[in-house]
Parts: structure tokens; C-alpha cells; sequence
């Protein structure tokens, strides 16, 4: 295919790159320390900071690999989205007050308040490797697209989306990260309600059609209803959800707690986020099973070497008038570099504050930690290219899967300490601790053995499960060790769980 955008588009896309850079170095000139380069504090608008959740929310995994998975399969993750709602509940009345209350500068130096310091380096050590991951597979998706729409390689291209993205974060931290991301939000919505009137347009029947056709090819269906363990189904998808609700106790969103200027304005920014994604969720998979009807009405050789989040790049090129299609690929840019930016953001205050500032070089000026700050936000977008290049030679699943799994992987067990810490009393280090290795034991031995021992691997749930199973053995666990075990009991539990910070107002 020797097709490429037009030239319009050329000069739409680098006027929204230049504009991206141009922000990064205004917000640039306001940090003066590292506490204002990651957190923002009490600075933001609750409207601006609720589109930066919703455009980080949604990422090139939404744009892309949201519609190639309809495409190609079913609407098996729609249900998965609306459990953001349980978190954003969870969010503002249980975890919010407690960050912009006590000052916290990140989830898990809640955890090491609440359980000692071994809790702070287990959990952020688990964020920092699963955003890393976040980071390379984003970064590869995005760049897929691209190599359709120019030509270029994919390898440089990467290289290319990273460099970008890396340059405004570094420079203007999250304030810069937050003003971008509004700027892309109303971009990537602009850009993807551009196709769906396109697609309909070479569906002769219209919405009936599409929907009839879809219906029939099992297109819509929610996945298969069996419960059972050994593979991916419906329940397979909806109950892990309910328990890998680390969204709401993710550093990018604590950095959203405390960026707006009241409790008032950060609750408005949490709801508006929310109920403006769930509707583009359902919108990408819309455009996906439009894609299909589309496609099966006017079949496309060229589609059959392509993967399944090349369709929709493909449609750009082939069917969307010049002009529109930059504005269609800045929604796609747009996409990609706000959950990029959001993800060096957070992992870089992350390894700044929980690593750096806390264990290795103390009660040093905050014009050091400043600069700290930005080279280890330059460390993560070296990470975040080298691992997108190494995604590109190795994968093996669809995108949407492998970003389910290394969520999945990652977060195993994270989300009970925090509920541990929040919702009781009772336990406290030791039994938190034990509890704790052994759920990570655990999940070790059952990657092992999924990866190692085919013939024991038969016996064990689906990897999808390890987000429901180790979140429900931890939690119990410790709670029931919480009864054998002697601790020396906290004297000050002030604003750090549910029933102190009821006490408190």
C-alpha cells in the first residue's frame, strides 16, 4: 500500500505537536519544587483536571485497541468499563479526603503510615513495573497506526511518539500533563466522532443494518456466560474487575485528589472524568463493530495482513477526506500522549518520593528534588521506548489481553492493603506483612507454573483470575492473622482509616 496522508494533514498534526511543547514550557516556569512538579497542589480547575482523567483514561488502548477487539471478536469489555463508577465512589468518599487531608504525597507513603516501610516499597515497586509496562505497550500501539498512515518504520516511529511525549512532561510536569490533557481530550472526542458518520455512510441499511448484521455475526455479544475458570468469559471479565479497582488509588489519580483547588472542584473532576468516559468506551466498541459491517459489505483484501488494530488506521487513510483525517489522527495522538505523559508523571513522583527522597538522599533543597525529578522522568521515557521496541519483537496476544494481563500480573493483591488500611483497625504490620509474602509466593508459583508446567497449568484458573483471587486471599487472610498475631498496637491513626477520619470531622 503505497497510500499516505495528505499534506493537510501533515501541517494539522505538527501544529498540535508544536502546541503540546509550547504548554510544557509555559507550565515549565511555575515549578519550583518537586512537591508543585508532581502534585500541583490546590492550583487546578476541577473542570480541566476532570477532562486530564477522562483523556488519560482512555489512551490509544480505547482508541484503538478497543475498536480492533469489536472488530475482531465481541463486546466482551464493555461491562469491565461501567465498574469505574465503583471506583469513583470509592475514590471520593473514602480515599480522596484522606490524601488532600493528610498531606500524603503519594498511595503508598499512606501505606508505609499504616503498616511500616516494607508496605511503601512492595506496592510502589509494583505500580512503577506495571506503569513501565502501560508505558511500552501504549507507546507500541500507537505507533501502529502511524506506520500505516506514513510509511515510515515502525521502530523509528516509536522512537519518534516517545521522544514527544517525554520532552513536555519532563519539562512542565503534571501541571503541563493536566493542560495537554484537556487539549487532547476535546481532541481525541472530536477525532473519533468524526468516523462513525463516515462508516455509516457505506452501510446502505444505516444503524439498522449495522446492528442486525453485528447481531447475527455475534458481533455484540458480551462473551460467553460459562462459569467457569479455564478460560475467558463473561464472569471471567466482570468479577477480577471488581476487585483490580486500583484506579482509584493510583498515583495519577491521587495526583488528581490534590490538584484541584478544593475537595469540591477535585469531586466534580472525579465524576465528570468518569460518566464522560464510560460513553466513549461504548463508543469505541460501536466504531469497532461498525468497522466489521463496513468492511464485510466492502471487503478490503489489503485487511488480511493487517492486525486488528490496523483497521481503523486503514479506515483513516483510505475513507477519511483530507483535513478531517488530521483531526481524526490528533484524537489518536491525543489519546496515546495523555496516558504516556500521566504514566511518567506518576511513576517518576513515585520513584522521586517513595525511593529517592525517602531512602537515599535526604533533606536535600527542593531545587535539587526538582531536578531530580525531571532526569527520572527522562529515565522513564527511555524505559518507555525501549520497551515498546521490545513489545514489537516479541508479542503474541492482542493488545487489549496483554494490557488486561500485565494489569492483572501487577496489581496482584494491591488494592486489599489499602482496604486493609483503610476500612479496619484491627490489622496492623505483621500480620499485613506475612500475609502479604505469602500471597506473593503464591501468585509467583502459579506464573511458574502456567509458564513452566503444562501439565499442572490445566488445573489452575485462567491468569485473568489473579486479580479476584489474590485481592480475596490477602484481605482474608491478614484480617483472620489479625487474630493469632501479637502486634504492638499504633497509638495514632489519625485521617489514615475510615472510622479515625469520621472521628476527626
Amino acid at each position: 500500500m503505497t497510500e499516505s496522508i495528505h499534506l493537510l494533514d501533515y501541517g494539522i498534526i505538527g501544529l498540535y505537536l508544536l502546541a503540546m511543547l509550547i504548554i510544557g514550557w509555559l507550565c515549565s516556569r511555575k515549578n519550583k519544587s518537586s512537591d508543585e512538579y508532581f502534585m500541583a497542589r490546590s492550583s487546578m480547575p476541577g473542570w480541566a483536571t476532570g477532562f486530564s482523567l477522562m483523556a488519560t483514561m482512555i489512551s490509544s488502548m480505547s482508541f484503538l485497541a478497543t475498536p480492533g477487539f469489536a472488530f475482531k471478536e465481541n463486546w466482551r469489555y464493555i461491562p469491565t468499563n461501567f465498574l469505574f463508577l465503583i471506583a469513583a465512589f470509592m475514590g471520593i468518599y473514602i480515599f480522596m479526603p484522606i490524601f488532600r487531608r493528610s498531606g500524603i504525597a503519594s498511595g503508598y507513603e499512606y501505606l508505609e503510615r499504616r503498616f511500616g516501610s516494607w508496605a511503601r516499597i512492595y506496592t510502589a515497586t509494583g505500580y512503577v513495573l506495571m506503569q513501565s509496562a502501560r508505558l511500552g505497550l501504549v507507546t507500541y500501539t500507537v505507533s501502529l497506526p502511524l506506520q500505516i498512515l506514513t510509511g515510515l518504520p515502525l521502530p523509528l516511529l516509536i522512537v519518534l511518539v516517545g521522544v514527544v511525549v517525554a520532552a513536555y512532561t519532563i519539562a512542565g510536569g503534571l501541571r503541563a500533563v493536566i493542560w495537554t490533557d484537556m487539549v487532547q481530550g476535546i481532541g481525541l472526542m472530536i477525532g473519533a466522532l468524526i468516523c462513525v458518520p463516515i462508516v455509516l455512510k457505506g452501510i446502505p441499511g444505516g444503524v439498522g443494518e449495522l446492528f442486525s448484521i453485528a447481531h447475527q455475526d455475534g458481533k455484540l455479544s458480551l462473551g460467553d456466560f460459562d462459569f467457569t475458570v479455564a478460560k475467558i468469559t463473561f464472569w471471567v471479565m466482570i468479577l477480577p474487575a471488581i476487585f483490580n479497582q486500583l484506579w482509584c488509588v493510583e498515583q495519577a489519580t491521587i495526583q488528581r485528589y490534590v490538584a484541584p483547588k478544593t475537595e469540591k472542584e477535585a469531586k466534580k473532576a472525579i465524576w465528570l472524568g468518569v460518566l464522560m468516559v464510560i460513553p466513549m468506551w461504548v463508543y469505541f466498541s460501536a466504531l469497532g463493530t461498525g468497522l466489521y459491517v463496513f468492511y464485510k459489505l466492502n471487503p478490503e483484501p489489503l485487511l488480511d495482513g493487517m492486525v486488528a488494530e490496523q483497521v481503523l488506521p486503514f479506515f483513516i487513510l483510505t475513507q477519511v477526506p483530507a483535513g478531517l483525517a488530521g483531526v481524526v489522527i490528533i484524537g489518536l495522538l491525543a489519546a496515546a500522549q495523555s496516558s504516556l505523559s500521566s504514566s511518567i508523571s506518576a511513576s517518576a513522583s513515585i520513584v522521586t518520593t517513595d525511593f529517592y527522597r525517602r531512602f537515599f538522599v535526604k533533606e536535600r533543597s527542593e531545587e535539587h528534588y526538582l531536578t531530580a525529578s525531571r532526569w527520572i522522568s527522562c529515565v522513564f521515557g527511555v524505559v518507555m521506548i525501549g520497551l515498546a521496541l521490545l513489545i514489537y519483537y516479541m508479542r503474541t496476544m492482542t493488545i487489549q489481553d496483554l494490557n488486561t494481563m500485565i494489569q492483572s500480573i501487577f496489581s496482584c493483591g494491591i488494592f486489599a492493603l489499602f482496604m486493609l488500611g483503610i476500612l479496619t483497625k484491627r490489622v496492623e504490620n505483621r500480620a499485613a506483612l506475612s500475609c502479604s509474602l505469602v500471597t506473593l509466593a503464591l501468585v509467583v508459583s502459579w506464573l511458574v507454573i502456567d509458564a513452566k508446567i503444562p501439565s499442572l497449568a490445566g488445573y489452575l484458573p485462567h491468569k485473568f483470575w489473579m486479580p479476584i483471587l489474590s485481592n480475596l486471599f490477602l484481605f482474608a487472610s491478614a484480617f483472620g492473622a489479625s487474630y493469632l498475631v501479637r502486634e504492638q498496637r499504633r497509638l495514632d491513626l489519625k485521617n489514615l482509616t475510615l472510622r479515625t477520619m469520621k472521628n476527626e470531622r
